[in-house]
């Protein structure tokens, strides 16, 4: 970083070779993946376990609703040293879905579970599919139900916190249009109350930076 603002460093590449993965850094920028020399890249293997992490619990095979599976974000692994291990993240809001999982609440997204492969370990967590977020409806610029809005949220944030857990990210991204419902949802940033915040702990301009513990006045 400079200080005029940033500046350009390197390009990160992910590379899968059947269920093998590969990072690499190349300096100069590139525009498309064809500029890319594979055969001349010095790859590092990702172990799959720092991915796909294991946990027994299992969403069921067939469910009566639409599902959204979030699989683990391979682009954030070693952008910090805690991200060397993607699948701590992923086992985190594994932890903190499954507590809402057994205390289910009309304004927190719905969870069913882990997507679970032939091997045993995690590969994505099951959500009800919402139909878009609080973001999109405002840029859309569409009727929005203001008082309805701040109620739901609040209602799904109280839930949350009556079961020990704090969001850390509150911002119109992670709140979820169901017909006319609105959800609180993605809880990769959330902590037990009073625990030290982890490597996710918000967004910028939508979280107070100087926050170190999960605290219910972080929502």
């Amino acid at each position: 970083m400079k200080d005029d603002g940033f500046d350009y460093s390197h390009a990160k590449v992910l590379l899968q070779r059947n269920r093998q993965f590969f990072v690499a850094t190349v300096e100069p920028r590139i525009e498309r993946k064809e500029e890319i020399d594979t055969s001349n890249l010095e790859t590092t293997p990702i172990p799959l376990e720092h991915i796909y992490p294991m946990l027994p619990t299992q969403a069921p095979n067939s469910l009566s609703v639409d599902v959204y599976i979030k699989s683990p974000n391979i682009f954030e692994y070693g952008d910090c040293p805690g991200l060397t291990d993607v699948s701590n993240l992923i086992m985190h809001e594994a932890q903190m879905c499954e507590r809402t999982r057994r205390s289910p609440h009309p304004n927190v997204a719905r969870y069913f579970g882990c997507h679970i492969d032939e091997s045993g370990s995690i590969v994505g967590l099951c959500f009800k599919k919402y139909s878009q977020t609080l973001d999109e409806l405002v840029e859309a610029d569409e009727a929005l139900d203001l008082p309805k809005c701040l109620s739901d949220i609040k209602a799904g944030i109280e839930h949350l916190h009556s079961l020990g857990i704090i969001h850390c990210d509150i911002k119109p991204h992670n709140i979820f249009l169901d017909e006319s419902t609105f959800v609180v949802g993605d809880f990769d940033s959330c902590a037990f109350e009073g625990d030290k915040l982890g490597i996710k702990a918000g967004t910028q301009d939508w979280t107070n930076e100087d926050c170190k513990l999960a605290q219910r006045e972080n929502d």
